[in-house]
């Protein structure tokens, strides 16, 4: 019976016990399916979530490997390029002496920038770049230093020549990742291998007189994706006692 608040009339209607039966039974039916499709959705939705996270997670990694394949191409393209720099036979592309795990260790351990001096000294030779006459080029700067000293690795990273140059006598070239190269020459004696890891302020060799030198100096090169850079960009310390004339052309 339905009474209304005003005037209105009565309405009354009337619903056997069957008809009952039924529409409570399919209220219960719906409300059960209802509580069972929630409890199976449920799941399935943090499982979707999960799986999406995973394959984004995934698409990260693959991303991430590609760059690590290109990074170790490069090493070997760079180490290539000096080999053949120095005169000697160029490594096969096949050779595994640097992996893919040093290159996953110079990325994640290492500060590639250059920032710890590689010598305590006075520089007497600056970079110079003649596009006229680039037999005339000095692609680093040389700095005065007793026979003996310490040679120290401005940075992390991996060492691509260790061995004997006929213009730079014992030298040492350090690949440090993002494209960084370091070059340190004439030195007397070395303290790396080939392929090995060196850490950032490592001692990797003792100044010298090795190669074509006048007198004992270190020999100090950087290079940023194949491109020689003023090592005094990095290192102004050796701007304030420089006795050097740059030429750029």
């Amino acid at each position: 019976m339905i009474i209304p608040d005003g005037e209105g009339k009565h309405r009354t209607a009337t619903l056997s016990s069957t008809a009952a039966k039924i529409f409570i039974g399919s209220i219960i039916i719906l409300f059960a399916g209802s509580v069972v499709s929630l409890i199976y959705s449920i799941p399935k939705a943090r499982d979707y979530q999960s799986l999406d996270a995973k394959y984004e997670t995934l698409l990260e990694e693959r991303e991430a490997i590609l760059g690590l394949a290109k990074d170790l191409d490069k090493i070997r393209q760079m180490e290539n390029v000096v080999r053949e720099g120095l005169g000697l036979k160029s490594n096969s592309v096949s050779d595994d002496s640097i992996g893919m795990e040093d290159i996953v260790w110079i990325q994640m351990e290492s500060d590639h920038m250059p920032s710890v001096l590689p010598i305590k000294g006075l520089v007497t030779q600056g970079l110079i770049l003649d596009s006229k006459r680039t037999e005339k080029n000095h692609y680093g700067i040389d700095i005065a230093a007793k026979e003996g000293e310490p040679v120290y690795a401005v940075a992390s990273g991996q060492v691509v020549f260790s061995g004997w140059s006929e213009e730079f006598g014992n030298l040492v070239i350090l690949y440090h990742g993002d494209g960084y190269l370091t070059y340190y020459g004439h030195n007397s004696v070395l303290l790396v291998q080939s392929s090995s890891r060196v850490k950032q302020g490592e001692i990797i060799a003792h100044s010298g007189n090795t190669g074509l030198s006048s007198g004992p100096h270190l020999h100090f090169e950087v290079w940023k994706d194949q491109e020689p850079v003023n090592p005094i960009l990095f290192f102004p310390e050796y701007e304030e006692s420089s006795v050097r004339e740059d030429k750029n052309g």
